[in-house]
């Protein structure tokens, strides 16, 4: 190969490298600018807590399924002395609480009834413990038979 064909080959080599090796760092910087990301730290914010669905004060209804009982217990406990059987449809008021034992969530509560207070487990297989809500009092007039 003559010298002038080696000089020629070396400089057009030169030349698509240079051209390469630019449009390449330029590819590269492209790359990195589009996917840099920024990873946020810490909990995400302005997210509103989310009420409890009970708290003491409330009024609650018992629910049970099957005529089954829910027990009102002299502590936050399944082997502390039964106060009393609560029934399908009893109204209590939530004193206080929630506690945690023993795999339940534990309220102690005052039975409307008779006033009587313990410690009732808030979900228990089939009996739980649901916020009352008594029906709107009708605002209709009522109308006499004729």
């Amino acid at each position: 190969m003559s010298r002038l064909k080696q000089v020629t080959i070396a400089f057009v080599v030169v030349m698509l490298l240079t051209a390469c090796g630019g449009w390449l760092d330029s590819l590269r910087a492209w790359r990195v600018r589009n996917t840099s990301v920024t990873i946020p730290t810490g909990a995400p914010t302005g997210l509103p807590e989310p009420e409890p669905l009970l708290r003491p004060g409330m009024e609650v209804v018992v629910q049970t399924l099957g005529g089954e009982v829910l027990y009102l217990r002299a502590q936050p406990s399944t082997g502390a002395e039964i106060v009393r059987h609560l029934y399908d449809d009893m109204r209590l008021t939530l004193l206080e609480g929630p506690v945690t034992a023993e795999g339940y969530v534990w309220w102690r509560v005052r039975v409307e009834e008779d006033g009587s207070e313990g410690w009732a487990a808030e979900a228990v297989d089939i009996s739980t413990l649901i916020p009352y809500r008594p029906l709107p009092e009708s605002t209709a007039e009522a109308t006499p038979a004729r």
